[in-house]
């Protein structure tokens, strides 16, 4: 199973300390997870590692100090997503190339894989 492992691109990553984030005056959701646990909770919505890697080529697993971010293959639209997490919804960013293409706000978990799914037009299981 791909480990996500914290890169350049996450400046601000909190320690493996467990950590509180604060997200405005709230906690976060993850609340006593270090980012890494709150990273690996994301891509298990989606499905696993396993699934993101066979149906959509997905790889280079990073991170953030408020969610995911990952690259993938086969869409036109977009080839990396960053998955935010703020007060208890996602923030979705997709990425064609260093260009943001896409942008969706408020997502709940369980319409996470829908979004990614329309907005790439890709399929992330059978």
């Amino acid at each position: 199973m791909p480990q996500i492992v914290t890169g350049s691109r996450c400046a601000d990553v909190i320690s493996r300390s467990c950590e509180r984030v604060d997200v405005g005056t709230r906690r976060a959701p993850w609340d006593g997870m270090n980012t890494t646990q709150a990273a690996e909770t994301i891509v298990n919505q989606l499905g696993g590692y396993g699934p993101l890697s066979a149906m959509i080529g997905a790889s280079g697993f990073d991170a953030t100090a408020t969610g995911v971010w990952f690259a993938f293959k086969g869409s036109r639209v977009a080839n990396a997503v960053e998955i935010k997490i703020e007060n208890d919804l996602y923030n979705v960013e997709f990425f064609k190339g260093p260009k943001l293409v896409g942008t969706s706000r408020g997502i709940a978990a369980d319409q996470l894989k829908r979004c990614i799914e329309q907005k790439t037009k890709l399929y992330l299981s059978l």
